[in-house]
Formats: structure tokens, sequence, C-alpha cells
């Protein structure tokens, strides 16, 4: 089976675009994966902040007992 040199880069081209193609999906999803990270600590800092500030104005009691009828 004989190629042509044009047939060759086009087959090279290929080979590179689709090793492109997944190192652009690997990388999105690792910098995906470290935003969602990110965006859980301060989530997690948000609520721990308000949680803090409630409970020191008074609008949250911590550890006092639950009236159930």
């Amino acid at each position: 089976m004989n190629f042509t040199i044009t047939e060759v880069a086009s087959i090279i081209g290929m080979m590179a675009g689709i090793v492109s193609l997944g190192s652009i999906v690997y990388l999105t999803a690792v910098k995906i994966t470290k935003l969602e990270v990110r965006v859980e600590t301060m989530w997690d800092f948000l609520m721990r902040r308000a949680l803090s500030e409630a409970i020191e104005k008074g609008i949250v009691k911590v550890g006092g007992s639950h009236d159930r009828d």
C-alpha cells in the first residue's frame, strides 16, 4: 500500500487534531474540577461566617433545647 505525501500529511494532521482535542477536553475538565473545589470552599466559608454572625446577633441559638409538643 503506497501513500502519497499529501495522504500522509493529512493523516498526520488528523492525528494531531485528535490529540489537540483530547488535551483541550482534559484541561477543561481539570479546570472545572479546580473551580468546583474553590466554589465549595467559598460556600463553606460564607456559611460559617453567616452562622457566626447570626449567633452573635442572637438570631440563632446553639446547643439549646428544642421545645416540641
